[in-house]
């Protein structure tokens, strides 16, 4: 066994709780298989302080096929800070960049669990690759 260093990151996210949740079941009958489903996915910031700041991860389930069985919505809330003294753009880049691979494990279990619990087939939100989703969004907000 190797250990593993880890280096801690200037800016931590401190707490995470639901902001929103909206969970309706649309049908009795449990499909026989999992429907294909997509995933409607935004972030939305509000600055607190110059090293402190809510950040918050929506997310809806779509289907892509057929009727829906349920209308999921998820909206979850963090709150991150500094350890550094910093600037409001620091602070706002690293919001830009890491909303997403901050809270979307939080999101996955909730969504899995929520699911099992309406009595469906369990569903497990894909793993991101956080280094593509980070490239992905900067070159989104360049081109807005």
């Amino acid at each position: 066994m190797r250990k593993k260093k880890i280096a801690i990151h200037p800016f931590q996210l401190l707490d995470i709780s639901i902001a929103d949740a909206r969970i309706k079941v649309l049908k009795d009958q449990i499909p026989e298989k999992q429907p294909k489903l997509g995933l409607d996915v935004s972030t939305t910031s509000k600055l607190l302080s110059e090293d402190t700041a809510h950040i918050f991860l929506n997310l809806k389930v779509v289907f892509t096929e057929g009727d829906p069985s349920f209308d999921f919505k998820l909206k979850l809330k963090g709150i991150i800070k500094a350890i550094n003294p910093c600037s409001k753009k620091d602070l706002q880049q690293f919001i830009d960049n890491q909303v997403v691979p901050l809270l979307w494990p939080f999101a996955r279990e909730l969504v899995y669990t929520l699911t099992n619990r309406m009595g469906f087939p369990p569903l497990m939100l894909p793993t991101i690759n956080v280094y593509q989703t980070i490239d992905k969004n900067l070159k989104k907000g360049s081109s807005e």
